[in-house]
């Protein structure tokens, strides 16, 4: 290598913001040859929409060989690409070529990472809990046993201990079972007494948690939507309309 030439890295390096591979200004700077200072300018002046420009580029920061601070940004492979339009030549062509393939080994990496795991929201679990406990109620089985089932089905010692994929899980399971329920349990047309009001709770819980609004409020559309009354068989026909289930699929009722 001539003296005093640049050392320059023949490898791409992203960095991973947000799950989301993204290249910083000053390694862009370095291959393509140009000053820093010329790259964040050039990035300035585009003339991409506002939202595009927050979506794939972001301001951060560096420090010199002084010691000091100095501003970078750091821009998706969208961000990159438009940015990488104006610059020409066989050798820019070459490393916009290697950018794209860095882009997509990063990114067919970042897919095939397992999903990182965290803890269920505490108002999840209560609005799963309540959805169980009506369920229970349709199997004319305890909310204790069926709490239990769910628990002892997702390998975890009880609901409390789900995390945000294990109540995925759990929302599945019910939802199957809520549409298998056995045709015979819910003909009786007599408005709902106060042991049957109780899991009707737990299913308001839920459909609160799901709609963003407060029980009362759901409880209002309810009785506005059921003017019959409140009965064990209306409440579930109102369920299959809210989740878009196939009232064929309980045949009999």
């Amino acid at each position: 290598m001539a003296k005093g030439k640049k050392n320059v890295a023949e490898k791409v390096e992203l960095i991973v913001c947000d799950e989301q591979p993204m290249v910083s200004s000053l390694v862009v700077a370095e291959h393509f040859e140009k000053r820093h200072d010329d790259v964040l300018k050039a990035i300035k002046n585009l003339a991409c929409s506002k939202d595009f420009g927050l979506r794939n580029f972001a301001e951060s920061s560096y420090v010199n060989s002084q010691n000091k601070e100095q501003p970078c940004i750091n821009m998706t492979r969208d961000g990159f690409s438009i940015l990488a339009m104006g610059f020409t030549g066989k050798k820019a062509m070459a490393w916009k070529e290697r950018y794209i393939e860095a882009f997509n080994a990063m990114e067919k990496e970042l897919a095939e990472r397992p999903p990182a795991i965290y803890p269920a929201k505490r108002d999840e679990i209560q609005a799963l809990k309540g959805m169980i406990h009506y369920w229970a109620y349709l199997q004319k089985s305890t909310r204790n046993s069926a709490e239990y089932c769910i628990a002892k089905t997702l390998r975890v010692p009880d609901l409390d201990s789900l995390d945000a994929l294990d109540v995925q899980s759990a929302w599945k399971i019910v939802q199957h079972c809520m549409e298998t329920i056995p045709p015979t349990i819910l003909k009786d047309s007599q408005a709902c007494n106060e042991r049957e009001l109780e899991p009707i709770h737990g299913l308001l819980t839920y459909w609160a948690y799901r709609t963003g609004q407060t029980k009362k409020e759901v409880t209002a559309l309810i009785c506005d939507r059921l003017s019959c009354g409140l009965t064990p068989f209306s409440i579930l026909l109102l369920y299959m309309l809210c989740n878009r289930l196939k009232i064929g699929q309980l045949q009999g009722i």
